[in-house]
């Protein structure tokens, strides 16, 4: 029987975080008061202060109506241009999740954590260029589709699934995330301890900046609404 995995589901997953989030946010808006310095206010706070430089993604064809089957690759505007190859294992990913420069913490949901371990991390650095796409944007309704579905249809049009070390290295090169945003990697799913296939999605909770994990069954539907990160696998000069 297939599951609709909305963010509301996948961050259950990862043992009720949505819930912490909004105390602690609730937490630090009170604080805010009792700081004298307004510089620190806005540290606290930092996450919901943020000013995203990144090209708007409803500009992009997140927001576009939906593709025809014989839509160009230039239908999908490069989002974002990013490196792979600069954390070459799990514990340079660890260290700099920990030590990352921003006003927000970096929040680590327990599945994500757990297969950050089992991850092909690359040697050699080398550029992707990503597109942010609504699943509506790929010709499916407001009820969604499946997963599989999804990165068929997507690769029809000349998208690719990124690989799995994309999560936590857009996490990390993504800190001006919007307040209340969301974005799933298409990837090829990792397996828990459990059998369990999952994949990664990046967040602004507001009091911190998620990386957490969520279902990744082939029959999962995503609803229209949701965003993927995908790789664009051809474009009109004819590279990747």
């Amino acid at each position: 029987m297939s599951k609709t995995r909305s963010i509301h589901s996948r961050i259950a997953i990862e043992g009720d975080a949505i819930g912490f989030w909004k105390r602690l946010r609730l937490l630090t808006m009170g604080l805010i008061f009792f700081l004298p310095d307004p510089t620190l206010a806005q540290s606290v706070l930092g996450c919901t202060h943020l000013s995203a430089t990144t090209p708007s993604l409803d500009s992009s064809a997140s927001a576009s109506e939906p593709a025809s089957v014989n839509a160009s690759p230039d239908y999908f505007p490069v989002w974002k241009a990013i490196s792979l190859g600069t954390y070459k294992n799990a514990k340079a990913v660890r260290d700099a999740l920990n030590i990352t420069p921003s006003p927000c913490p970096i929040y680590v949901g327990l599945g994500a954590s757990e297969v950050l371990g089992r991850l092909h991390y690359s040697e050699t650095s080398s550029k992707l260029n990503l597109v942010v796409v609504r699943v509506s944007a790929l010709g499916f309704g407001a009820d969604g589709a499946s997963l599989k579905d999804i990165y068929e249809r997507a690769s029809r049009l000349g998208l690719a699934l990124a690989p799995a070390e994309l999560g936590p290295t857009l996490r990390l090169d993504y800190l001006d995330q919007s307040l209340g945003e969301f974005l799933h990697i298409a990837m090829k799913p990792v397996t828990r301890d459990g059998g369990d296939p999952v994949d990664f999605s990046i967040g602004n909770g507001g009091a911190g900046l998620l990386l957490i994990s969520g279902d990744a069954h082939s029959d999962s539907i995503a609803p229209g609404s949701e965003r993927f990160v995908f790789v664009r696998s051809r474009d009109s000069s004819g590279t990747s």
